[in-house]
């Protein structure tokens, strides 16, 4: 059998639905998986399922030649909230999908990491993926355990692994008013002339990503050769000292 497939989990979220668009749109076979279905051309098969509480379907790994986890039900504004709870869920869940697709003999697992929560308040800019990892936070705190135990798979399985740090994406199918994304919501906000509240002094500056971005990235992450383990920040730095080349040439 020929394991060429791409299953993406939690295909139906913002990045998921991206980033699956993409994949179908470079060609590839994907076989979407969440807990509810969404209408996205050209998937090779949709299957609804929970696999924070089942796994991964076995048989969609049996053809797979690589995973893509974005199913994470918290988000930095929720990540403090019960730290317990997010490790039984959500850093759990991930890890069970890794060792799984491991055991099942595919062949690459891309991780969507954080590069906005995982470095610390004053990471150095440009930040490096060599920058030591000082999480922000509970959600924070969990990705960076995510992206350990990935590691830890590597090693146990001979997975080719990959975590790709994305910091604050933007753009269209991002709903406002979640707790996350900024943009989203002060652009709702501002169409209907209701205030916008910035947390922080005005010194603070946050840079963004366009969603577009990401999705090129992760195809780029699925198309590249044989990599061991590779973690990848995947940010639009807008600062004059800073370059987004390394980023892009770490995939192709």
């Amino acid at each position: 059998m020929t394991r060429d497939s791409v299953v993406v989990v939690g295909a139906a979220g913002f990045l998921g639905q991206a980033c699956t668009k993409a994949l179908v749109s470079a060609g590839m076979t994907v076989d979407a998986v969440d807990v509810v279905e969404a209408s996205i051309e050209g998937v090779s098969s949709w299957t609804v399922a929970d696999v924070a509480r089942d796994g991964v379907p076995g048989e969609l790994l049996a053809r797979a030649g690589t995973l893509i986890n974005f199913a994470w039900r918290n988000d930095p504004g929720r990540g403090n909230a019960d730290m317990a709870k997010d490790a039984q869920t959500n850093v759990a869940a991930a890890v069970r999908s890794f060792e799984d697709a491991a055991r099942a003999g595919v062949r690459r697992i891309v991780y969507p990491s954080s590069g906005g929560t995982i470095y610390g308040d004053n990471p150095p800019l440009p930040t490096p993926e060599t920058a030591p990892i000082r999480p922000v936070g509970g959600y924070g705190a969990g990705k960076a355990a995510a992206e350990l135990y990935l590691h830890a798979i590597a090693l146990a399985y001979g997975t080719q692994t990959c975590a790709l740090r994305i910091g604050n994406p933007y753009g269209p199918g991002q709903y406002p008013e979640r707790g996350q994304g900024f943009i989203a919501t002060a652009t709702a906000r501002t169409m209907v002339g209701t205030p916008i509240q910035i947390f922080g002094s005005a010194a603070l500056a946050r840079d963004y990503v366009y969603i577009g971005d990401v999705a090129e990235a992760f195809v780029r992450a699925v198309q590249i050769g044989a990599v061991k383990q590779s973690y990848v920040a995947i940010e639009r730095v807008h600062r004059p000292s800073a370059s987004r080349r390394p980023q892009r040439d770490a995939l192709g």
